[in-house]
């Protein structure tokens, strides 16, 4: 292997030899970077924070705990709600209130208007996203990233309720099947006990205790009509003893 060595005043030497060319170089670079700044129009970023809240079942609380839980799931949530925030039914409607129309009255296009002022940024480990938007004013800057924010925040609104209202009408569906299949259960089981002469314990006790209702009544109904009948029979005897 060869050592590749470099001689300080070999290297001086060379400089100080082309330092006029070095000189022009510099500054033509320096000329032509302060006509760009003099001709570009100046931009201007806001910049936001968003904590978002990644949704954990019982299963991934239990992973994250036990193994210091799944980066990759969280690395991917996060992903999602950044392409959320720069769909179209969040960034459309802030091209129409922060951008003015071309000489043709066009807006401009979303793809190229997401590239050039939107810039989504996850922290690391962490569940903060940073937004960045850009605009030619302050205001226009500000204004823009208020209303990204808010579509942003409608947007997630819209999709939990669309997810709740799915899952709500497939439980009402499962919940009415399961009812038709218990009511067909338990028919099943009475015809079955009723061919095969098979009572439960239940049952057996609520006869045995209309049984006994029965008798109690029919008892207290006789030992009525036995008192009745015995002051009737005194109250005869009384007039008989009073008739002499």
């Amino acid at each position: 292997m060869e050592e590749i060595t470099i001689d300080l005043k070999d290297l001086f030497q060379v400089v100080m030899a082309n330092k006029k060319k070095i000189a022009a170089i510099t500054a033509a670079f320096m000329i032509a970077g302060g006509a760009y700044l003099l001709v570009a129009p100046p931009v201007y970023q806001s910049t936001s924070l968003l904590r978002i809240k990644q949704d954990k079942g019982l299963g991934d609380s239990i992973l994250s705990k036990v193994s210091g839980g799944n980066a990759m799931d969280d690395k991917q949530r996060m992903m999602t709600d950044a392409e959320i925030l720069k769909s179209r039914n969040v960034v459309l409607p802030v091209i129409e209130k922060t951008e003015e129309r071309d000489d043709d009255g066009e807006l401009p296009d979303y793809e190229s208007y997401v590239k050039k002022h939107i810039v989504t940024k996850p922290y690391k480990d962490t569940e903060i996203l940073e937004v960045d938007v850009t605009g030619k004013s302050p205001e226009q800057a500000q204004k823009a990233n208020n209303l990204i924010i808010k579509g942003f925040m409608n947007r997630l609104t819209e999709l939990s309720h669309d997810e709740q209202k799915r899952t709500r009408e497939f439980l009402e569906k499962r919940l009415a099947a399961s009812k038709d299949e218990l009511s067909q259960a338990e028919d099943k089981l009475q015809q079955y006990q009723a061919a095969n002469k098979m009572y439960s314990t239940d049952d057996q006790m609520k006869q045995l205790t209309d049984k006994l209702n029965i008798v109690d009544k029919a008892k207290a109904e006789n030992q009525l009509n036995l008192e009745t009948a015995q002051a009737g029979l005194s109250s005869v005897n009384e007039q008989l003893s009073s008739a002499g």
